[in-house]
């Protein structure tokens, strides 16, 4: 029997007791099986939904397990797992790998003075005014000062 037959069949109880309506302790039954009622109805919408949402999700992984065996052999799927035969989460990488270096591109080393790290920033970075340290957090400053190039000394004598 659902929650909703359940509060049905209070309220058949309560009206085969012939309670007089007038009196509190009849109005304080009303109250409660209306409550009871609300509540039943709210749980039956979150059963359909919940429902819903598993369907959706099996079709998910159907959907997901073809895309996998025509991307992946058995073969493949061994050989991305871990000695515990799990799936990596993340994709490992070299630290190394994470910077590409651009010989066109200006770049600066930069020393973090909390922590050490290394970093390498480019104009662009510069230009921001600073940078958050990957490695401590630490908010790097940069205040840039672009020096005018000096006049070039002329064999010429300037006029006074």
């Amino acid at each position: 029997m659902t929650l909703s037959e359940k509060v049905a069949y209070l309220r058949g109880l309560e009206a085969g007791l012939n309670l007089n309506a007038e009196r509190p302790e009849t109005k304080m039954f009303n109250a409660i099986i209306d409550i009871l009622g609300e509540m039943a109805s709210s749980a039956d919408e979150q059963k359909n939904y919940v429902e819903e949402l598993t369907q959706q999700v099996d079709a998910i992984d159907v959907d997901l397990s073809e895309l996998e065996s025509l991307l992946f052999s058995e073969e493949d799927w061994t050989e991305l797992e871990g000695d515990d035969g799990l799936l990596p989460l993340v994709e490992e990488y070299d630290e190394e790998d994470e910077f590409e270096f651009d010989p066109d591109e200006d770049m600066y080393e930069v020393v973090c003075p909390s922590c050490g790290e290394v970093l390498y920033v480019d104009d662009g970075i510069l230009e921001e005014g600073g940078i958050d340290c990957p490695s401590c957090g630490e908010k790097l400053e940069f205040d840039i000062e672009v020096e005018e190039p000096e006049e070039a000394a002329s064999d010429e004598p300037k006029a006074d």
